[in-house]
Parts: structure tokens; C-alpha cells; sequence
């Protein structure tokens, strides 16, 4: 009976060193999500503000066409 109490015994450190493991196995992942979740929100705030951005530069890019086709109707006026 004693093979069997120590066998048993071994068998549970065993099982609590890989529970302790899982757990700080879950720590570390819920930590590297969390840091995850940081950059996607800078990330989204960085998209958000370079959509704004395209969308000026492509209001200016027509207002300008617009311009050099007005100049280019300009009499005396040369736009290469």
C-alpha cells in the first residue's frame, strides 16, 4: 500500500506543477492580449486619422485640377 500512497502523492505534485504551469502559461497570455489590445487601438486611431488625411489631400487634389483646368482656359496662360 505504501507504493501505491507514494505513487498517488507523485501523481498529484505532478498534476499541481502542471496546473501552476497552465496557470502562469494563462497569465502570460492574458497580459500579452491585453498589450494586444493596446497597439490595435493606437493602430485604429492611427488608420482613423490617416483616412481623414486622405480624404483632405483628395478634396485639395481635386481643387487644384479644378484650378489648373480654369488657368488653362485663361487666355495667355501656360501651365505645363
Amino acid at each position: 500500500m505504501g507504493s501505491e500512497a507514494e505513487a498517488a502523492d507523485q501523481q498529484r505534485r505532478g498534476l499541481r506543477e502542471k496546473v501552476s504551469s497552465l496557470k502562469s502559461q494563462g497569465q502570460s497570455l492574458s497580459e500579452r492580449l491585453a498589450g494586444l489590445e493596446s497597439e490595435a487601438k493606437g493602430l485604429t486611431g492611427r488608420i482613423s486619422a490617416l483616412e481623414g488625411d486622405s480624404t483632405t489631400l483628395g478634396t485639395q487634389n481635386i481643387e487644384l485640377e479644378d484650378t489648373i483646368t480654369k488657368a488653362k482656359k485663361t487666355p495667355n496662360c501656360t501651365v505645363a
